[in-house]
């Protein structure tokens, strides 16, 4: 019920996995500043923008209450759906060590694989690994297996914790599934139950 309900981040997961693991590995900094310009000033221009909606419909007489600013404003927004864009951005820069060290050339970058090869370790046991660590890190992290989130006592953290504690589960699950698919078992009939 947990991953139904929570499907949006376990694709968003391991599109972010999958999407970086095929480009040639970028400096974080530089990949940091592009998953900015693309998740967070969009996030801040929203809310700017239903912030001064709110505004407006306020003055013009609506009984709509207008957001308090504070500094957990930088993670939720100012509307209740804004704060996912912040957990996207979050989530995609932890992802990214991964699936920059997944990254591989493709086949008009190098000799093609015979096919033919024997498995290696690096083929079938890293992918394998990391996806069941990646598995149990989602396992532990459902909600009620290790109880309330963590408080760090910065509001603006606690504040972000608390509206995406339940969302990490789902974000390594996408992850693990990504590191298989992303692997050369993507191949392999075992992944059937991933494309479902």
């Amino acid at each position: 019920k947990l991953l139904r309900l929570q499907g949006v981040d376990v694709f968003a997961a391991m599109l972010f996995l999958v999407q970086s693991a095929r480009r040639r590995p970028r400096p974080w900094h530089v990949y940091a500043l592009d998953r900015a310009r693309r998740l967070y000033l969009p996030f801040l221009g929203w809310s700017a923008v239903t912030y001064l909606i709110l505004v407006l419909l306020h003055t013009a007489g609506s009984r709509v209450s207008i957001p308090r600013i504070s500094s957990e404003t930088l993670v939720t927004g100012t509307a209740v759906h804004l704060w996912y864009l912040p957990f996207l951005f979050v989530a995609s820069l932890l992802i990214y060590p991964l699936a920059a060290h997944m990254w591989t050339p493709r086949p008009a970058e190098h000799a093609p694989a015979n096919k033919a090869d024997p498995p290696t370790r690096e083929t079938w046991l890293l992918p394998i690994a990391a996806a069941v660590v990646c598995a149990v890190i989602a396992i532990l992290l459902t909600p009620g297996i290790l109880g309330n989130p963590p408080v760090s006592g910065l509001p603006v953290l606690d504040r972000f914790i608390a509206l995406t504690w339940v969302r990490w589960s789902a974000v390594f699950w996408g992850v693990s599934a990504g590191v298989l698919w992303c692997s050369r078992w993507r191949d392999s009939a075992w992944l059937w139950p991933l494309a479902i």
